[in-house]
């Protein structure tokens, strides 16, 4: 698995046992940092402005922090699960970071402090909901609540869902509401609210998704070579509106909205699969493939829309 990704003005990539830091412009090596631990894996790369640091998260559940200037160690964090992706939070997000992890867990990093400050099982919550829907009774101790590794944290464009995320994992797509409730300046906390009532594509891994209009939702669903929707005001999956992958490829890597993305006026999403880099008007639900054979996630890809 090779992880390459656009962290600011540098390039950041795994390369043997190491990760290195590239100048975009002359694609040479700036610095080099160690993994952790041997036969390791970088899983994701965050950049948080604010504290100027670089962080690097293994699937040896360590998280390498760096200097984003001088490209040095500035420490590291050991969690509890492995880290799989970085989402900011979107009612603070200079301050707070949401974190991704393995066996349904979300964290919530304070990177000022380098410390998680919140935590949240939804496996945990689901099992709990069991138990009080059936009284508590002694039979549902060993409850099984299918959830899986968080593969990522997105949030909802809804307005009237306010502080609402998608929680894409390896058995189905789920929905949380994570507000900041902040005592003073030094005591911030954090209630998750998880629905219950909606639950899609149960037990099917989704990569990806995104709300391109209000209650519409595009995904990602390994396996199926058709892109998948959601009607969230029929609260079930929209099956009239499937898309077949151009590429016949059903092993996705990634979804995620262009620059400047309106649903409107640019209503483009990205969308990468082990073959192919795919572009996908969704509101007259066209789609192009406009790379082929693609090895690496890319972040940033600028392309002429004009006659798509």
């Amino acid at each position: 698995m090779v992880t390459i990704k656009l962290v600011g003005n540098v390039i950041v990539c795994d390369d043997r046992g190491s990760v290195s830091i590239l100048d975009p412009r002359s694609m040479q090596k700036i610095a080099s940092v160690p993994f952790p631990t041997e036969n390791c894996y970088l899983y994701s790369v965050y950049k948080h402005e604010l504290s100027s640091s670089i962080y690097l998260a293994f699937d040896s559940k360590q998280v390498v922090v760096i200097d984003s200037n001088k490209y040095t160690n500035k420490g590291s964090l050991k969690l509890s699960n492995a880290l799989l992706k970085f989402t900011e939070f979107q009612a603070d997000p200079k301050n707070y970071v949401i974190l991704a992890c393995e066996k349904g867990n979300i964290d919530i990093l304070q990177p000022s402090r380098s410390k998680v400050v919140s935590s949240f099982n939804i496996e945990e919550a689901i099992k709990d909901y069991q138990r009080e829907e059936n009284g508590n009774n002694e039979d549902f101790d060993n409850l099984e609540a299918q959830v899986g590794d968080i593969i990522e944290v997105v949030p909802t464009i809804d307005t009237e869902r306010t502080n609402e995320y998608m929680v894409l994992a390896k058995e189905g797509l789920f929905f949380i509401k994570i507000k900041q409730i902040k005592k003073s300046e030094t005591d911030v906390r954090f209630d998750f609210e998880f629905n219950h009532n909606e639950q899609y594509f149960k037990n099917e891994t989704v990569k990806g998704a995104f709300e391109y209009d209000s209650g519409k939702i595009i995904a990602l669903v390994n396996g199926s070579r058709n892109i998948r929707f959601i009607s969230r005001i029929w609260e079930k999956e929209d099956t009239n509106l499937r898309i077949a992958n151009l590429s016949n490829d059903s092993d996705y890597r990634s979804l995620q909205p262009f620059p400047n993305y309106s649903f409107t006026t640019f209503p483009y999403v990205l969308i990468k699969d082990s073959k192919s880099l795919n572009v996908i008007n969704v509101r007259t639900m066209q789609s192009r493939v406009i790379l082929k054979d693609s090895l690496y996630n890319w972040d940033v890809l600028r392309t002429s829309m004009a006659d798509f």
